[in-house]
């Protein structure tokens, strides 16, 4: 008896080959996505630091002074919260002994090794 029927379905190197494709395309893209997912984190605490030197700067005009600490002294002082609970800042006023001065450092926990740095002297 002989089959005249065509099999159906793919071979084993077809298979491989569109295995290795999809290997490929995703070697390239999670390198991306993982740099395009931190830039935002990052973008995001930077914009959260301006806010917080914006708020400071407001302090001042009031005070003539700056607040220092951390998030917790920052929210009880002058209202601010960044909003996520990954963002940290930390304020240093009067460093170097220029009482109209302030440094803020603001991180993003899953970036701890890259920090938001903003310094600022009052004319």
């Amino acid at each position: 008896m002989r089959y005249n029927k065509k099999a159906n379905g793919f071979t084993l190197l077809e298979m491989m080959f569109a295995i290795a494709i999809i290997g490929i395309i995703t070697a390239i893209a999670i390198p991306s996505y993982s740099e395009y997912i931190k830039q935002t984190h990052l973008n995001n605490a930077a914009q959260k630091a301006e806010h917080l030197q914006m708020l400071l700067q407001d302090y001042w005009e009031d005070n003539e002074t700056y607040v220092k600490g951390d998030n917790d002294k920052l929210q009880k002082v002058l209202g601010w919260n960044s909003g996520d609970a990954n963002i940290t800042s930390k304020v240093e006023a009067g460093k170097d002994g220029i009482k109209s001065s302030f440094i803020i450092t603001t991180t993003h926990s899953d970036f701890s090794d890259e920090k938001i740095i903003i310094k600022y002297t009052r004319n």
